[in-house]
């Protein structure tokens, strides 16, 4: 698949969980979605930009320690990161300390 057919595609998930007969599933729970550079809050309650999370920065690795930063500002104790990508593993352990939640990373294939 082409990138612009990936963002293509990712557009059109991120509208669909906008429109209410696809919000209401989120009941008592909030979805993050980027799209290009803009993030969304989606929750049973309607959709905003969430302008904390809006980034240009393209490198998805980078992107994911943002969300973890606010996912532990906004009140999450534990974070379960799941990637066997090592450079994912090295930007937690570089980013800890600013991150006010426990972090842990979850490798492999087995649940």
């Amino acid at each position: 698949m082409n990138t612009e057919n990936m963002q293509q595609l990712i557009h059109f998930i991120v509208n669909e969980w906008q429109k209410e007969h696809c919000s209401v599933k989120l009941a008592g729970k909030k979805l993050y979605a980027t799209a290009g550079d803009e993030c969304f809050e989606i929750s049973s309650d309607g959709s905003v930009l969430c302008q904390e999370l809006r980034s240009t920065q393209k490198e998805v690795e980078t992107r994911l320690l943002l969300h973890t930063y606010h996912a532990g500002r906004n009140g999450c104790a534990t974070i379960v990161i799941s990637s066997d990508d090592t450079d994912v593993f090295v930007l937690c352990l570089a980013f800890k300390s600013l991150i006010p939640s426990t972090v842990y990373t979850k490798c492999g294939t087995q649940a």
